[in-house]
C-alpha cells in the first residue's frame, strides 16, 4: 500500500517525524513536494520524492481567494494528489495530511473499491486521511471543486454527492454514550477501531498556537467546535506493545485501537510509537 504526503510551498519539518513512523510500520512512501526541498529528505533512502513543480496547475485559481496561501495549498495539494496518482499509476493510496500520524499497516484489511474519509459532521470532512483505489475515483472532485470553498466542503460536498462510490471511516463505536447507526460509526466492524478525523488529535495535544483562526492561549485537552463527537465523554490510553507505543480509547470498559491521530498542534514528536526517541533520530528531525 502506498502512503503520498505532500508537502509545497512552505516546508513543514515535522513531516519528517511522520515519515520515520509510516516506514517503521513498512509502508511505501511517496513525498510530493517543491524541487527545492528535495534535499530536507536526504536522511532517507528508502521513499520516493515527486517533483510537484512538473505538474502544470494553475496556483492563481486556487490561491487569489484567500488571505494567505494556506488554504490554497490544502486545495492545490488534492490536485497534485489526483495527477500524481495518474501520471504514475499509483493504486490503492492513503493520502495523509502531514500532521497526521498512522498507528497500523492497512496492507492486509479489505478495503471496498471506494474512497474513505473521514466526515466529522454533516457538511465537513476532513480530510487529513482518504484512501483512494484509483485517480479515476477523485474525478468527480476535481471537475466540480468549488475554489470559493476549503478543502473541508469541497470533500463535503464530494462525498455527500458520491455516496456510491465514497464510504466513510469510522470515528467512533456505537455505545452509549453516541447510540447511534450512522456514517460516523460505519465500518468500525471492518477496522476495528476509530479514526481520527481532527477532534482527537486537538482534545490530546491541543491546537496549533500560530494559527490566525485560533486564540493563542489554548492548550491541551481542546475541544472542537464542530465535531459531532464529544471526545471529552471517554478516557484515552497509551499501550506498549513489544517496545511500541499506540493510542487507544476506551468505550464502555472496553480499549478501541485509534488508527491515526491528527496532531493539529504539530507536536509529532509527543505522539510517535517510539519512547523515548532517539537522540540520533532527533537531531535529524530537528
Amino acid at each position: 500500500m502506498n502512503i503520498i504526503l505532500i508537502c509545497i510551498n512552505n516546508f513543514q519539518n515535522y513531516i519528517r517525524y511522520n515519515i520515520v513512523q509510516l516506514l517503521d510500520f513498512g509502508y511505501n512512501v511517496i513525498v510530493v513536494t517543491n524541487k527545492k526541498f528535495f534535499h530536507k529528505f536526504n536522511y532517507f533512502n528508502n521513499i520516493t520524492l515527486i517533483n510537484a513543480d512538473e505538474f502544470d496547475i494553475n496556483q492563481d485559481k486556487l490561491f487569489h481567494l484567500f488571505e494567505d496561501d494556506f488554504w490554497g495549498s490544502t486545495s492545490k495539494r488534492l490536485f497534485l494528489l489526483y495527477y500524481v496518482m495518474k501520471k504514475y499509476n499509483y493504486q490503492n493510496c492513503i493520502h495523509l495530511e502531514n500532521d497526521v500520524l498512522l498507528y497500523n499497516n492497512f496492507k492486509d484489511y479489505k478495503f471496498e473499491n471506494k474512497i474513505y474519509l473521514t466526515m466529522d459532521a454533516e457538511d465537513r470532512c476532513i480530510p487529513g486521511i482518504i484512501y483512494i483505489p484509483q485517480y479515476k475515483y477523485l474525478s468527480n472532485l476535481i471537475l466540480n471543486y468549488k475554489i470559493d470553498k476549503n478543502d473541508m466542503i469541497n470533500m463535503a460536498l464530494f462525498y455527500q454527492n458520491n455516496k456510491d462510490i465514497c464510504v466513510t471511516f469510522p470515528i467512533i463505536k456505537q455505545n452509549n454514550s453516541y447510540n447511534f447507526n450512522d456514517n460516523y460509526s460505519e465500518n468500525f466492524n471492518l477496522f476495528g477501531g476509530i479514526f481520527d478525523a481532527a477532534a482527537i488529535g486537538q482534545y490530546l495535544g491541543g491546537y496549533f498556537k500560530f494559527d490566525k483562526q485560533i486564540p493563542k492561549n489554548v492548550g491541551e485537552k481542546c475541544i472542537n467546535e464542530t465535531c459531532i463527537i464529544n471526545y471529552n465523554n471517554y478516557k484515552f490510553f497509551w499501550k506498549k506493545i513489544k517496545n511500541r507505543w499506540f493510542p487507544y480509547i476506551e468505550i464502555e470498559k472496553q480499549l478501541i485501537p485509534i488508527m491515526n491521530l491528527h496532531i493539529h498542534s504539530k507536536q509529532l514528536k509527543n505522539f510517535l510509537i517510539f519512547k523515548p526517541i532517539e537522540d540520533r533520530m532527533i537531531k535529524f528531525l530537528e
